[in-house]
């Protein structure tokens, strides 16, 4: 196991088209990969986010 995380995504649509997704997420680096000389420099959370605009055909 290299890490322990959760997230969450949501999604909002305008109208029948177009909408907007949104998504947060946050892992843990746990193990052999915690303690990697290419990590041990940063920090073990290593959070994620993002926003897209989608579009329906």
């Amino acid at each position: 196991m290299r890490d322990i995380g959760g997230g969450v995504t949501a999604g909002y649509w305008f109208d029948r088209h177009l909408g907007v997704i949104a998504h947060a997420s946050a892992g843990y680096l746990v193990g052999d990969a915690a303690g990697s000389p290419v990590t041990r420099e940063g920090s073990r959370w290593q959070p994620i986010g993002g926003l897209m605009l989608a579009y329906r055909f």
